[in-house]
């Protein structure tokens, strides 16, 4: 790793890790077929939020790509003391084991996290561990070897498998690009909105709200409108 990558790395540990809050919207887009008359598009919505010291949120809708076939929806989260997942038009299940109850927090929260990897591999395994310190080990920007290069307002770290492009003045991750992807195909996650340090009510966190947005499928509706066709 050059020394600036390390610079890089080393100062978005430190903003991620330092927040009280954080809310982002983010779009997963993925082209296939590229350069064919069969090439389409699909786009997934991401939200994170989290609320220091440990409530946390993962929210993904999934369009598919028909006017007659409705979208879904699944949300992860940590209210603090149990983690749930929740797909629309379900109720919430147990994000750990059975025996959870007997579990640390923490572990827990890593069962959650370890959820959220297999919806969107890239952000979860790329900024969710880097709020919680306990989980810094699960974290690529951490693991990973980079090399950096500078634009006139972000930085760029690239990975065998991964490109990311890095706010200058925030630190933060603004786009992830999939640099190893299937023959013929383009991948990338754009993060369109990002807050930090503002005050999150804990209804973004309470098990019977969230199942209520569920049932309803109400879940990221609005960024839905607001982004257009998935």
């Amino acid at each position: 790793m050059d020394i600036l990558a390390k610079q890089v790395v080393d100062s978005i540990i430190t903003r991620y890790s330092s927040l009280s809050s954080y809310i982002d919207l983010a779009v997963a887009e993925s082209t296939f077929n590229l350069g064919t008359d069969n090439e389409s598009t699909e786009k997934i919505l991401l939200r994170t939020i989290y609320k220091k010291p440990n409530l946390f949120r993962f929210d993904r809708r999934y369009g598919n790509g028909t006017k007659t076939m409705a979208d879904t929806s699944i949300v992860v989260w940590f209210d603090g003391h149990q983690g749930y997942v929740c797909r629309n038009k379900e109720k919430p299940k147990n994000a750990s084991s059975t025996f959870s109850a007997f579990l640390r927090p923490e572990k827990i929260l890593r069962d959650c996290l370890g959820r959220c990897g297999a919806l969107s591999g890239s952000v979860s395994e790329l900024i969710h561990p880097l709020f919680f310190k306990h989980a810094h080990d699960l974290c690529t920007i951490k693991r990973d070897t980079w090399i950096s290069s500078v634009y006139d307002d972000q930085y760029y770290l690239r990975s065998s498998r991964t490109g990311v492009f890095v706010d200058r003045d925030s630190f933060l991750i603004s786009k992830i690009e999939d640099l190893d992807p299937l023959p013929g195909t383009r991948s990338n996650t754009l993060f369109h909105t990002q807050s930090i340090d503002k005050c999150i009510d804990d209804i973004h966190f309470d098990k019977r709200a969230i199942e209520r947005e569920a049932m309803d499928d109400r879940i990221l509706m609005e960024a839905r409108e607001e982004i257009g066709p998935l």
